[in-house]
């Protein structure tokens, strides 16, 4: 019944979107979102492919002649993000090599800008130089070309390995995080030290690497407070102030802020580092993060990605396969059920950004598909889920 469920609200999800027409192509906002969305669907439906290739190839009609509808070089929003779903249609053989001419040119145009944006301090794991080195993560993968990687993981062990404090600067975020450190997973330390230690698994210099992640670690479980920090629940802060060191939290319960960033980043540095500390830690902060469902508890008022119900359900799903720990598998389908009872909300979305991975109805469908064959999970690297 409850795949039947999930068929049903992800075919109400695919209609709309295959009507849904982008003013931009970014990977996170507009049309290669969509490819990668139809992409994932044509894996148990092979009629979906040519949905997904037409797609597909408008993004390359614009950018052959100019109007590539992109911001700049991030991940999230720009370059970074085509190049991301050319070696994913490349990876699944839905292109051939001939077809990814522009592959090299655009991640030697990656390097430059990566290394301009750790010169400058724009580390943010979506929109900034980190966002880069995972897309040239990938890219080493499918092609077996590291030497852009390369370049970008030296200049940051070489920037940062021995900074004091031991956290990375991002001065990407809003004007209310200037002069701050974040330590959120979409935006900040947790987000940035996942990156790295998929880089060291993948490059090398895992030492260097490991003594760095457990140094930063170690920092920011500094400032851990069993009580909650003011006016919210979570234990952990989201912002250092860089100059007094004083930490302000985030009372969300999401992907993208708060302790849930924390958990994931304990569960896979524990492993990782085989710090059986961190393995403990983790377990005592899912314990309390699974016993948080009441909106109050969660700041959560939608089914959307970024913040809202579904990626909890992936999260939480993700958590379960690195530890098969029955709490999460509980806490993953309760947050699946809060998301099937929005259908309607989701059928009656405003068409207006609706094609957002983070905040629109591809997200949803994606951790739905998911749901409904675990082999189609490793979608979940595109948001920093290994």
């Amino acid at each position: 019944m409850e795949k039947q469920r999930i068929r049903n609200t992800l075919s109400e999800i695919s209609k709309v979107l295959q009507s849904t027409r982008p003013q931009e192509n970014s990977l996170f906002a507009g049309q290669l979102g969509l490819v990668l969305y139809f992409a994932y669907l044509s894996r148990n439906n092979k009629k979906v492919k040519q949905l997904c290739l037409n797609r597909w190839h408008k993004v390359l009609q614009a950018f052959n002649e100019g109007e590539p509808k992109l911001d700049g070089a991030s991940y999230s929003l720009g370059y970074g993000g085509l190049l991301y779903v050319m070696m994913v249609l490349r990876d699944w053989e839905y292109i051939s090599a001939a077809d990814c001419e522009a592959a090299d040119l655009l991640a030697g145009h990656l390097l430059q800008q990566a290394l301009d944006m750790i010169a400058r301090g724009l580390n943010d794991p979506l929109h900034g130089s980190f966002g880069i080195l995972h897309t040239l993560l990938y890219f080493a993968e499918v092609t077996g070309k590291d030497r852009y990687a390369k370049k970008i993981f030296k200049e940051i062990r070489t920037r940062y390995y021995h900074h004091s404090p031991p956290l990375i600067v991002n001065r990407m975020e809003s004007a209310e995080a200037a002069g701050n450190f974040n330590l959120s997973f979409a935006h900040g330390q947790c987000g940035m030290l996942m990156i790295l230690i998929h880089a060291a698994k993948q490059l090398g210099y895992q030492v260097s690497t490991k003594r760095f992640v457990e140094k930063s670690i170690d920092y920011m479980l500094g400032y851990r407070k069993e009580a909650g920090y003011e006016g919210t629940l979570s234990i952990f802060p989201s912002l250092i102030n860089s100059v007094s060191l004083e930490a302000g939290a985030s009372g969300r319960l999401g992907w993208c802020y708060g302790d849930l960033g924390y958990l994931i980043l304990l569960t896979v540095a524990g492993k990782y580092l085989q710090n059986q500390r961190y393995i403990d830690e983790a377990e005592a902060l899912g314990c309390r993060l699974t016993q948080r469902i009441r909106s109050a508890e969660t700041a959560i008022s939608d089914p959307f990605f970024c913040h809202g119900t579904s990626g909890l359900v992936s999260v939480f799903t993700f958590l379960y396969a690195e530890t098969g720990a029955d709490i999460y598998k509980h806490t993953a389908f309760y947050w699946l059920e809060e998301t099937l009872k929005q259908l309607d909300y989701i059928k009656n979305k405003e068409s207006e950004g609706q094609q957002s991975i983070l905040t629109g109805l591809p997200g949803i469908g994606l951790v739905l598909m998911e749901q409904s064959d675990s082999s189609l999970s490793d979608w979940r690297k595109m948001v920093l889920l290994p």
